[in-house]
């Protein structure tokens, strides 16, 4: 996705997918949104920013069914994984591209 704000622009790379087979925040898919800070600095650009996220269709409460310790919410929306079932998620994405 590309959001062109003035001279500013957001790439954002986007990955719908279900989460019944990562369930950990260190995994490499959900850690994509750190690693990506240094292809953006690699750039050499100061007007383009780069991001990713994860829009996970699994719903955080079925994520951990049946487990006993789980990540919170909050510490997956940290890493930039948003539950589709959230009516939010739509705003916390663009707060977060936005900053």
């Amino acid at each position: 996705m590309w959001v062109k704000n003035g001279k500013r622009q957001q790439i954002v790379f986007l990955d719908p997918k279900g989460l019944e087979h990562i369930k950990r925040l260190d995994h490499e898919k959900i850690q994509l949104f750190k690693s990506i800070k240094s292809l953006e600095s690699d750039l050499g650009k100061v007007n383009i920013s780069l991001h990713s996220f994860i829009l996970s269709k699994t719903s955080y409460e079925n994520l951990f069914k049946g487990m006993e310790e789980a990540d919170s919410r909050e510490e997956f929306e940290a890493n930039h994984v948003l539950f589709l079932d959230d009516q939010e998620w739509p705003k916390k994405f663009f707060r977060e591209i936005l900053k």
